[in-house]
């Protein structure tokens, strides 16, 4: 059976929050996860974010039934839940749905920066070799081979293109900074005022340096490591915490940004004897880091990244960009033809070669009629 590029996921454009927080991967697990999968795809490719979950493959069954049933038994969720909202693509889709999520034009915030680094990482993660999830694992293979390799690479080219020549990223904007717009509209001001930030992470990083830059007063990290939580401390000036700390550094606080994925870390509890004065939660974690039912107690005002996201207006999708993307799509589906042409007939002449065509003429020009003829079917 012939292999083929193939896609399945779930983005913000499928599925809500609450079902796109059930469908993570955490960045330990993705090794293991691309291991797995070996039993399926000699190619794969995991894209895990906030806003989706995806797996680009090489796969000779492409049928929803081979997919839905193992990846709900990895989440632990029904096929049935699986099925409502996932997404299967085929062929040359797969490249045009790829090359447009570098380029930052499947992003809910059109041309935000950080998707094409997660393109890239997903790549450099798949690039490295996998330990075995089983008897039957990948152990110590890339799970990337010449196909997913030269699709990931066309699209970062693509994504990078975008942004150098077009003006989709003037005044970008992205998660980071309306999270920072939203924390300073909540607060009035973000000067002199003492921030929270849970995670450690490169969306906490970016998150902590727009604080510094604003001149609070005081930023505190806390995560479930003292040592990382620490060390992103010192950058800001700031001070770090375990996560058992959380009470203490709530009732230091006028505001808190979680962006961590640990689940869910502050609860009723967690906020303790702090409800009661104004505080302002932004819980930017997939899944989510903070307990709905902190939003009820008296002067916590809690919201959510989908919340966030949504109060955005859709910026247009940039005519230039989409220009670059059509421009490097046929570039690799018509390398990826040639491809494929070149191995029929390799394959043709090693099968005239071992013919008992004694003649070499004969064979030369039964070899030259079949290339014309492949030749023009490609073309077609």
């Amino acid at each position: 059976m012939k292999l083929q590029l193939f896609y399945v996921g779930i983005s913000h454009k499928s599925a809500p929050l609450s079902i796109r927080a059930r469908l993570q991967v955490s960045v330990g697990d993705i090794s293991a996860m691309l291991a797995w999968l070996g039993d399926l795809v000699p190619e794969r490719m995991i894209l895990s974010t906030c806003e989706r979950f995806e797996i680009y493959a090489l796969a000779a069954d492409c049928k929803a039934s081979t997919w839905i049933t193992p990846l709900a038994e990895w989440f632990g969720v029904s096929g049935e839940l699986l099925s409502r909202y996932v997404r299967l693509l085929h062929g040359d889709a797969v490249a045009e749905h790829l090359f447009r999520v570098a380029a930052g034009l499947e992003s809910r915030i059109i041309g935000e920066p950080h998707i094409l680094g997660q393109v890239r990482d997903a790549f450099l993660e798949a690039t490295s070799t996998v330990r075995a999830s089983g008897a039957g694992g990948a152990s110590g293979l890339r799970s990337i081979g010449p196909i997913l390799d030269a699709l990931a690479r066309s699209a970062i080219h693509t994504g990078k293109r975008v942004r150098s020549e077009t003006p989709i990223n003037v005044g970008a904007r992205s998660v980071v900074t309306i999270a920072l717009k939203h924390v300073e509209h909540a607060l009035g001001t973000v000067r002199g005022r003492t921030i929270l930030i849970v995670g450690t992470g490169s969306l906490a990083s970016d998150i902590a340096a727009g604080l510094a830059s604003r001149q609070v007063s005081k930023i505190i990290i806390a995560s479930r490591s003292v040592d990382r939580a620490s060390a992103l401390a010192r950058k800001c000036h700031g001070a770090g915490l375990a996560l058992e700390q959380l009470t203490e550094g709530l009732g230091r606080s006028d505001a808190v940004v979680t962006c961590s994925r640990a689940g869910v870390v502050i609860n009723r509890s967690t906020v303790g004897e702090v409800a009661g004065r104004r505080l302002y939660i932004l819980d930017l974690g997939v899944p989510r880091n903070v307990h709905a039912s902190v939003g009820q107690l008296p002067g916590v005002r809690l919201s959510h990244i989908d919340e966030l996201l949504s109060r955005e207006s859709a910026r247009p999708e940039s005519h230039e960009a989409n220009h670059i993307v059509a421009l490097e799509l046929a570039r690799f589906l018509q390398w990826q033809r040639e491809r494929e042409v070149a191995s029929i007939i390799a394959k043709q002449v090693r099968r005239l070669r071992a013919s008992d065509v004694p003649d070499a003429r004969t064979r030369n020009r039964a070899l030259h009629a079949q290339i014309m003829r492949i030749k023009a079917g490609v073309a077609a």
